[in-house]
């Protein structure tokens, strides 16, 4: 079975989630015996990762207008009828972008059929909020509505897909739960390194987030907490791993203006070399008293 994997990019380091999702689901899916593809952009294009999945057929189109926020792929119809005629499911990553236009009328024309993954991007928010409603009034929600499935994360992710057409089957809205790829795990590192590398009391408890630092993610709310819960323990540190993806000082203001807290700034890669992690442009914070 061919499986199609759209996505406007390939790489952790640049988007994040939803390229470490793809990558792990092709990984599996190879080793299932199927046979996944993966359609992506040239821009920011990881080959270092595409190298960890040797055997999984890519297709890498020219890709212009990132920087503006508009990933336009001329060639992409081309390479759906000369490529991707024989694909057996389309597995689409996001929601509303031109690529999914696309493939969506190609999905009809050729009667393959689709499931969508949104990834947390069905609500209308701030950004962009008359443009998205615009692609739902035209495209979107006979999007949704055509989709053979649309996989919601978490409860959450299901009642998004609802706010936009509460006229959805309930038959057609799964929640699958992101996987993880166990042979990360492997190979582990010693037992204490974190804690011995950033003189980290070993009778703290340590609470951590693991993930793209993005308002989205509710940073804010959890180091509020954080310094509510100082107020009745001092046996608790705080750390946030992960990109910074437009947040991360917001998160130190907040931090050294209103909650007396200390905030160390540390380079991902130095804190995680034992992990195989290597990318420069992720930070850390720890925070603590």
């Amino acid at each position: 079975m061919k499986i199609l994997h759209p996505f406007l990019f390939f790489s952790i380091k640049y988007a994040g989630g939803t390229s470490d999702l793809m990558f792990k689901i092709a990984k599996a899916q190879y080793k299932k015996g199927l046979k996944p593809i993966i359609l992506s952009g040239n821009y920011m294009f990881d080959n270092e990762l595409r190298e960890k999945l040797p055997d999984v057929e890519f297709i890498i189109l020219n890709s212009y207008f990132n920087k503006l926020g508009f990933s336009i792929m001329p060639g992409l119809w081309r390479a759906l009828n000369k490529e991707l005629s024989d694909v057996d499911v389309v597995h689409m990553h996001t929601f509303r972008t031109f690529q999914n236009v696309l493939i969506y009328f190609f999905c009809r024309l050729k009667k393959i059929p689709y499931v969508i993954d949104a990834h947390g991007a069905v609500p209308y928010y701030s950004e962009k909020l008359l443009l998205k409603k615009f692609f739902d009034l035209v495209i979107g929600r006979r999007m949704l509505n055509n989709a053979s499935a649309l996989i919601g994360e978490t409860e959450v992710g299901k009642q998004e897909y609802l706010s936009i057409d509460p006229s959805l089957s309930q038959d057609r809205l799964p929640i699958l739960s992101p996987p993880f790829d166990t042979d990360e795990f492997l190979s582990l590192p010693k037992k204490g390194l974190f804690r011995s590398k950033f003189n980290i009391d070993e009778n703290l408890k340590v609470i951590s987030f693991l993930g793209r630092i993005n308002e989205i993610k509710g940073n804010d709310f959890l180091i509020e907490g954080f310094a509510q819960l100082l107020k009745k323990r001092d046996d608790v540190f705080l750390v946030l791993i992960g990109g910074d993806d437009g947040h991360m000082d917001f998160c130190k203001s907040l931090v050294k203006r209103s909650l007396n807290l200390s905030c160390i700034i540390l380079p991902f890669a130095s804190m995680a070399s034992e992990w195989q992690y290597s990318s420069d442009s992720i930070e850390s914070s720890l925070f603590t008293r």
